[in-house]
């Protein structure tokens, strides 16, 4: 039988610092569901808090969300936009480490020439 890989055993492979409201935790745990104690994360339609850690419903941070998309800290807090704009805007951003993945062939093609 197969060993079921779990968030806890992922995160103590990277050895990364455990802490309430983590995103590392959210990440870890949404990639593995499978892990019963864990969290999963779910586009669901009518999922208004779509993380479960520690037993209880949350949802992701804003800096949480930029984190995700590669983003630093607090980029979208500009211009006294509310959390649900700062979400809304991030919703139809482009992804930085998916760019930058997307535009590395290109960029080696075209140092050679």
């Amino acid at each position: 039988m197969e060993e079921v890989v779990t968030a806890e055993k992922v995160l103590e492979v990277l050895r990364v610092p455990r802490g309430p409201w983590a995103l590392h935790t959210a990440v870890a745990l949404a990639l593995f569901p499978q892990d019963p104690a864990g969290a999963e994360l779910r586009g669901r339609k009518n999922n208004i808090l779509p993380v479960f850690e520690d037993g209880y419903e949350t949802c992701l941070l804003i800096t949480e969300v930029e984190a995700l998309f590669g983003l630093p800290k607090h980029y979208t807090d500009a211009c006294s936009l509310s959390i649900t704009d700062r979400k809304k805007l991030l919703g139809r951003a482009w992804c930085v480490p998916v760019i930058i993945q997307i535009l590395k062939p290109l960029a080696e093609e075209l140092s050679r020439l």
